[in-house]
């Protein structure tokens, strides 16, 4: 699962870069590399694996007590805020991309630091404008975490009940059904919008009771991938991501999920390379900026010299630049998972299990958290 994970941030990676820079420079990467794929549709399917990661680990981590759902929430905080909040505080301190300038008013203080929430203040606080000042530009893309986290808090009551989950999900691709048919395709309706892709994650939660019910050989997994990515490749001619082409590609993959992680459970070092995936993912934007889009002295020499070489050396231009920010993305998220997010994490930890057992907590258990998926 960690590959089609860390395949999942590059496009998104691949997007903005495409957007960002190459554009603005008279450039422009292909769909093909990325396989017909945009970074809201990797997006969707981010929402497809965590829900059925989320689903996987409550049933075999978390039991069904008071005390099993505050460790699964412990872990889901440790996991989002250890590298989140460190490179909000980072962007904040040193005004990097006019950090300050950007969040002013009290509602985007509070969905900038706390992310909870911050998926509706884009979508709706400057309808129908995005409202992007919910949160600094160097981690405007961390508004998924906000639905990752409403996702979260639902999470242990919502995929315990049958009823409740088919129920969620067939009302939220009904939701959609009913958007397209009276505004069409909209960023704030059809992509942000919490009700209406809350039945991403929960096609990856039955993706988990599938294959959990059911002898599903693993070999099939990786045919439905196969097909997923077939379904996928007729949308790099298409404007609009959300077409019948997604929907079959997104539901295939929902069903290769759970053969994939099945098939290459005792390949741990697959789990290992996934786990860059997500600070790839908050770190790409600061990224780019430093490397292209700060407007100091030296502004955008290294993309004239990059285009310059490329030329000179009868190369594409653009697919050389996607190279050395694909590497540089790579490098980057390592040294940030390694050197940011794991001693944060450690530390988080730490200060709660010592809140935990401290006199005046009364009440709270114990116990050891566990750490985060």
């Amino acid at each position: 699962m960690g590959p089609i994970r860390i395949f999942l941030a590059l496009v998104v990676v691949y997007d903005h870069l495409n957007n960002w820079v190459l554009r603005p420079n008279g450039l422009s990467l292909s769909g093909t590399a990325k396989l017909g794929m945009s970074g809201p549709t990797a997006v969707m399917f981010f929402y497809v694996i965590s829900g059925y990661l989320i689903s996987l680990v409550l049933k075999a981590k978390y039991a069904r007590t008071a005390d099993g759902t505050r460790r699964f929430y412990t872990s889901r905080f440790v996991r989002i805020f250890s590298l989140y909040w460190p490179l909000y505080i980072f962007a904040m301190v040193f005004d990097i991309w006019q950090a300050r300038e950007t969040i002013t008013g009290l509602l985007d203080v509070l969905t900038g630091a706390l992310l909870l929430g911050s998926d509706w203040s884009v979508a709706f606080s400057s309808y129908p404008e995005l409202h992007f000042q919910a949160l600094p530009n160097t981690l405007a893309v961390a508004w998924t975490l906000g639905a990752e986290l409403t996702f979260y808090l639902l999470a242990p009551f919502l995929l315990r009940s049958k009823s409740a989950s088919i129920a969620v999900l067939v009302i939220s691709f009904g939701l959609r059904i009913i958007i397209h048919a009276l505004v069409g395709f909209s960023n704030s309706w059809s992509y942000m919008f919490f009700p209406a892709t809350i039945g991403f994650f929960l096609l990856g939660h039955f993706a988990r009771v599938a294959y959990d019910r059911y002898a599903i050989p693993s070999i099939l997994g990786w045919g439905f991938l196969f097909l997923s990515i077939i379904c996928s490749l007729p949308n790099r001619f298409i404007e609009s991501w959300e077409t019948p082409y997604f929907y079959s590609s997104v539901v295939l993959f929902a069903l290769a999920v759970g053969g994939i992680a099945k098939g290459t459970a005792r390949r741990g070092w697959l789990t290992k390379v996934g786990e860059i995936s997500y600070p790839l993912y908050l770190v790409h934007p600061m990224l780019l900026y430093f490397l292209f889009l700060y407007s100091g002295p030296n502004a955008k020499t290294l993309i004239n010299y990059v285009i310059d070489w490329s030329k000179r050396q009868n190369l594409d231009p653009a697919n050389v630049v996607a190279t050395l920010v694909i590497l540089a993305a790579l490098a980057t998220a390592t040294v940030v998972l390694y050197l940011v997010e794991r001693p944060a994490a450690q530390l988080m930890r730490r200060f709660i299990r010592t809140s935990a057992r401290s006199p005046r907590a009364v009440g709270v258990s114990n116990q050891p958290l566990a750490a985060p998926e």
